[in-house]
């Protein structure tokens, strides 16, 4: 869980779109981690590389 608290900290420093990754993350961490794992690594992945709207599709999640 350390991991996730760093992790989050630093899509907010870092990333326009923190605030609102950070809660997605904070909603859906333990739904993520235990049953999507490999989709959770190609969010954060998308977010990394470019927008979060193309982060919310390989999570399939709705796009705001």
């Amino acid at each position: 869980m350390e991991s996730s608290v760093h992790l989050l900290k630093a899509i907010k420093q870092h990333y326009r779109c923190g605030r609102l990754a950070a809660l997605f993350l904070y909603k859906f961490r333990l739904h993520i981690m235990f049953l999507h794992w490999d989709r959770f690594i190609s969010w954060i992945y998308s977010i990394l590389c470019g927008s979060f709207l193309d982060a919310c599709h390989v999570a399939r999640w709705p796009k705001i």
